[in-house]
């Protein structure tokens, strides 16, 4: 009791419980002293394989939950691109001198290999050390497509073969799977998973799942127009989440026996702390009687990735020794340990899976009721094969790295909350403003080629120029993040279902571009436009001037898009070019000659020097986008037009 770190629990009849659980992670030699001089926990070099690392990775990990047995200590391992290769786990704590002495374990043994782009090739991975239960689990290979000379061409997982037999079975291990085991829609979304039972999974474009079929169920979903989940339908039961400004849950009702119920309530302080289940009905029960119900409120303990290791109630539990009360310890409702990328461990859980898990997501349970699949913002997560079944929205920050991956590779130093793309939790937060843009691209010219090179181009474009907001004296970075998308393989790809999602489109983030040879409707069968006045966010391209204005045209048109400066020989007050040079220059005489060309005999503006300055920033940020972001963090950058443009 000496070794509490806390020190509570520690005297006769004390009030506060003892810890519920413990971790510790551990760095390099030293790397933690407490004040008093006096180790707060074991130190963890005497493991073999155990390396000091000073670049930020840990190198090893400690866990104690008391009901799930023995202490474990974790061991790391990595590979040049600092992504995890091996784990390996060892008993033998001394608790009394709270030192180490570490025994080698089989169990929870795992081993990962990756290919350049960050795609999981191989993943061992070893279960519980329980008498006469083998303990090999998985030894996976995944099956990707390859072209002739062997490399990997999307990234798109086709099916995982597992060299343990079947005898060694486990509750949530994967089989060999068929060939083919996993398909995709033409935007790389998962469509079918033939050994989960999933027959069918319908997206939107938003990269959202709108329903997933299995067998003669069907599980369906909405959302609002942040792309937050308001409703889900499964088993006929239709559950409704509540959410707050910032989109974080406030509360879940349910329609079960026809009647509003209120099943969840999520407690915050200055984040997450749990959720009260008062289980109501609210035609028929005083819901203020049943908050003063102790039993009802699970609070989540997490570790530095967020992950919710144990869920306590508000109650305590007595310990008596003889015939008298010694202690008090948590009511430890679940409790769980989590394997590299987020699987529950096989005999490392206790109690029913609780409603979050890795990284404090949300579990779905109504697709995995092992817990073992994910759902945040931004993806869905199968935590068995460590990968997304959807392509990561941030993909273009990171272009060398398959856009099914998570966590860069390092599941233990990195946290990804909402599924966009890996945070390293140690960072501080930067001062910094995102624009996030989505376009969506139709027409006959439109392909997979385009979309991806016009989002790089914008991207590119409005990053160059390394623009600055300032609001109430402080001054913010400002990060532009664009996702383009071909439609072309898509079941909405019809004149009519285009038409009719482009008039229902309420998402500012979200631009419509028509993409032909030859444009229409602009007065220049040549010439590119978006909408029919500044601040659409539908357009007309033409790609042969894209061609030929060498990557300029697409965020010229991103900057009406984006509401910002018009073309400074329609608009008085732009009209200072020289010296200078801005996105928004169309044929304008009053630049430096550097910036003409000869064209027919006459000087020309040459277009493919145009480049984003900070002019166009401040433009875009104008007094009601920067009064939006101080009230509420949040702004809609340009307009919704809903303008179809037909060819």
């Amino acid at each position: 009791m000496n070794l509490d770190i806390g020190g509570d629990g520690t005297s006769t009849h004390s009030t506060i419980p003892k810890d519920a659980y413990g971790y510790a992670l551990h760095y390099y030699n030293g790397d933690y002293k407490a004040i008093g001089g006096t180790a707060a926990f074991a130190d963890a070099r005497t493991a073999p394989g155990y390396q000091p690392l000073y670049n930020g990775n840990i190198a090893a990990s400690s866990l104690n939950i008391a009901q799930l047995g023995k202490p474990l200590l974790y061991v790391y391992g990595y590979d040049q691109l600092n992504r995890l290769k091996r784990q390996n786990a060892f008993k033998g704590l001394d608790t009394v001198n709270n030192i180490w002495h570490p025994i080698g374990m089989q169990a929870y043994a795992e081993k990962i290999s990756y290919d350049a782009n960050g795609n999981i090739l191989t993943y061992n991975r070893h279960g519980a050390d329980t008498t006469g239960m083998p303990v090999a689990m998985d030894s996976l290979t995944y099956a990707y497509n390859r072209d002739a000379n062997g490399n990997i061409t999307n990234n798109r997982l086709r099916h995982v073969t597992d060299a343990v037999p079947d005898a060694n079975s486990y509750t949530a291990d994967l089989k060999s799977q068929p060939t083919d085991n996993y398909q995709y829609d033409a935007l790389g979304n998962l469509i079918k998973d033939t050994q989960a039972g999933i027959d069918t999974i319908n997206w939107t474009v938003y990269g959202k799942i709108k329903s997933i079929v299995k067998g003669s169920s069907t599980i369906s979903y909405n959302y609002n127009p942040s792309g937050q989940r308001i409703s889900k339908t499964a088993n006929g039961l239709t559950t409704y989440y509540v959410r707050d400004a910032q989109g974080n849950t406030l509360a879940l009702y349910d329609n079960a026996n026809n009647a509003v119920n209120w099943r969840e309530q999520h407690l915050y302080g200055s984040n997450r702390l749990g959720i009260w289940t008062p289980n109501v009905n609210l035609a028929n029960n005083n819901a203020l009687a049943v908050w003063n119900t102790a039993g009802l409120k699970f609070f989540e303990l997490t570790n530095h990735l967020g992950n919710v290791i144990e869920t306590i109630t508000d109650r305590r539990r007595q310990v008596a020794k003889d015939t008298s009360l010694d202690h008090y310890i948590a009511d430890v409702a679940t409790a769980q340990d989590y394997s590299a990328f987020g699987a529950v461990k096989e005999g490392r859980s206790f109690g029913m899976p609780s409603s979050r898990g890795f990284n404090g997501q949300e579990r779905s349970l109504e697709v995995d009721p092992n817990g073992n699949h994910n759902t945040a913002q931004f993806w869905e997560y199968d935590a068995r094969i460590g990968r997304r079944w959807n392509i990561d929205p941030k993909t273009a920050e990171t272009p060398e790295q398959s856009p099914y991956a998570a966590f860069n590779g390092n599941p233990i130093l990195y946290a990804d909350p909402a599924g966009d793309s890996g945070i390293a939790t140690l960072d501080k937060a930067t001062k910094t403003i995102t624009v996030t843009s989505i376009y969506l691209f139709y027409g006959s010219k439109s392909s997979p080629r385009l979309a991806k090179q016009s989002a790089e181009n914008i991207e590119k474009a409005y990053n160059n120029a390394h623009g600055t907001v300032k609001i109430d004296g402080t001054i913010y970075k400002v990060k532009f993040k664009v996702r383009g998308i071909d439609l072309t393989g898509s079941k909405i790809n019809t004149e009519k279902n285009i038409k009719r999602w482009i008039e229902n489109e309420k998402d500012a983030r979200v631009n419509w571009v028509r993409l032909e040879e030859k444009t229409s409707g602009g007065g220049n069968p040549n010439s590119s436009y978006t909408d029919v006045r500044n601040g659409g966010n539908t357009g007309y391209w033409n790609t042969k001037q894209m061609e030929e204005n060498k990557g300029t045209t697409e965020p010229h048109e991103a900057n009406h898009a984006y509401n910002g400066l018009d073309h400074p020989s329609s608009t008085s007050g732009n009209e200072d070019q020289n010296p200078s040079i801005d996105m928004t220059v169309l044929n304008f005489k009053m630049v430096k000659k550097e910036f003409l060309i000869e064209q027919d005999g006459l000087p020309v503006l040459d277009v493919t020097k145009r480049k984003v300055t900070q002019k166009n920033i401040d433009a875009i940020f104008n007094n009601n986008v920067k009064g939006d972001l101080k009230d509420s963090g949040k702004a809609n950058v340009g307009e919704l037009s809903n303008e179809y443009h037909s060819k």
